[in-house]
C-alpha cells in the first residue's frame, strides 16, 4: 500500500507480521532501497531500531528467475533429502550388521551404560542424555538447535540486512536457497517457541512412523515445498513484495503424516487439559482456517505456505512412500557398488 508517496511492505512471519520495508520510490517499484527494522514498543533492546538502513535490495524479474530456478531448486532438496536418506539408513543397518557378526553390539551396550566412558562429568550427563532420546527427538533436538542458533542471529543488529536477505523467503528476492534458510528462520521468541514446541511434542510419533531418516528427509522436503508453494501463491496473486520465514509449512506436513496413519491420536490444549480431539479433527480444523485465510486474504498467517506443507505430506505419505521409500532397495544396491568400488 502507498502512505504519502512512501510503500510500506509487510514481512509475514508465518505468525504475527513485524517487519516492514519502507521508502521504496514510486518511480522505481522493483527496489528495495531502504530497510528498517521495527520493534514492538517496550522491549527496550536496539534503540534505534527504527533507524533506516540504506541497502540495495533488488528483486529478480523473468520468469526464470521467479519460477524455474525455484522449482528446480526445491526438486534437486526434495530429492538430495531422499538420497540421503536411503545412504544414511544403509550405513546404520551396515554398522548394525558388521556389530551383530561379531556379537559385541550387546555386550558393548549393556558394558557402557552406566559406566562414565566420556571425559568431564557435563559430557557424561549430556551423552546419557542423547542416547535416552528417541530417533524422533534426536532429529526435533537437532533442528531446534539449529532455529536456536538463527533467531539468536536476528537479535544481532548488525547482523539484520544479511538475515532479511539470506534467512526470509521473497518471490522476487532471486535466491531459490532461502526457500530452504527460511525454514529454519523464526524472528519473534513466541512463533519459535510455538513451533518448537509442536515439532518437540509430534518428533516421537513422526520418528515411530517414518523413523530417524525419513523423518528428517520428509521435514526438510516439505518445508522447501511449503516455501515454494507460499512464493508460487503470491506471484500468482500478485502480492509480490511479501517475506516469510518460519517451520510452519514443515510442521503441517509432520502432522499431516501423522493424521493418515494415527488418525485416532488423541491431542489436547495446553491450557485446556479437560478438552481433547483426534488429531484428524484438528487438522481438518486448521486446514479450514487456512483456506479461509487464502480466500478472505488474511495477513496474519502464511496459509499457502501451510496448506502447501499439508499437501506435501498427505501426498507423501500416501503415495511417496509407496513409489520412493518402498523402492529404496535399487537405490541401496548402486551405493553398495560404489562404496565397495571406492573401499
Amino acid at each position: 500500500m502507498f502512505v504519502n508517496g512512501l510503500t510500506t511492505f509487510k514481512v509475514i512471519s508465518r505468525g504475527l507480521p513485524r517487519l516492514y520495508i519502507r521508502n521504496i520510490p514510486n518511480r522505481c517499484p522493483r527496489r528495495y532501497d531502504y530497510i528498517c527494522h521495527r520493534y514492538r514498543s517496550g522491549q527496550g533492546t536496539h534503540q534505534d531500531a527504527d533507524r533506516f538502513q540504506n541497502i540495495q535490495y533488488n528483486e529478480a524479474v523473468g520468469f526464470r528467475n521467479l519460477v524455474v530456478k525455484p522449482v528446480i531448486f526445491t526438486v534437486a532438496v526434495c530429492a538430495a533429502s531422499f538420497t540421503g536418506a536411503i545412504i544414511a539408513e544403509y550405513e546404520k543397518l551396515r554398522s548394525s550388521a558388521i556389530i551383530g557378526l561379531n556379537n559385541t553390539r550387546r555386550r558393548y551396550n549393556e558394558f557402557f551404560k552406566d559406566v562414565p566412558y566420556k571425559t568431564g562429568e557435563f559430557r557424561r550427563r549430556l551423552n546419557r542424555l542423547w542416547n535416552d532420546l528417541n530417533d524422533g527427538n534426536k532429529v526435533a533436538a537437532g533442528i531446534i538447535a539449529i532455529n536456536t542458533g538463527v533467531i539468536l542471529l536476528w537479535k544481532i543488529p548488525k547482523l539484520f540486512p544479511f538475515m532479511l536477505r539470506w534467512f526470509t523467503n521473497s518471490p522476487v528476492s532471486g535466491k531459490p536457497i532461502t526457500l530452504l534458510t527460511s525454514t529454519f528462520s523464526h524472528f519473534d521468541w513466541w512463533h519459535y517457541g510455538l513451533n518448537m514446541f509442536v515439532l518437540w511434542n509430534f518428533s516421537t510419533l513422526a520418528g515411530d512412523v517414518l523413523g530417524k531418516e525419513q523423518f528428517l528427509a520428509t521435514y526438510l522436503s516439505a518445508g522447501v515445498f511449503a516455501s515454494l508453494g507460499q512464493s508460487l501463491y503470491h506471484l500468482a496473486t500478485r502480492n509480490t513484495r511479501v517475506f516469510g520465514l518460519g517451520a510452519s509449512g514443515a510442521l503441517m506436513a509432520t502432522l499431516a503424516v501423522i493424521c493418515v496413519k494415527r488418525p485416532d491420536t488423541e491431542l489436547s490444549i495446553i491450557f485446556l487439559p479437560f478438552f481433547s480431539f483426534s488429531i484428524a479433527h484438528g487438522m481438518m480444523a486448521i486446514v479450514a482456517l487456512d483456506i479461509m485465510g487464502l480466500i478472505f486474504k488474511w495477513q496474519f498467517l502464511s496459509h499457502s505456505a501451510h496448506l502447501s506443507g499439508a499437501l506435501f505430506g498427505g501426498a507423501y505419505i500416501v503415495y511417496g512412500q509407496e513409489y520412493i521409500w518402498q523402492k529404496r532397495e535399487a537405490l541401496a544396491i548402486q551405493w553398495h557398488k560404489i562404496r565397495e568400488r571406492f573401499s
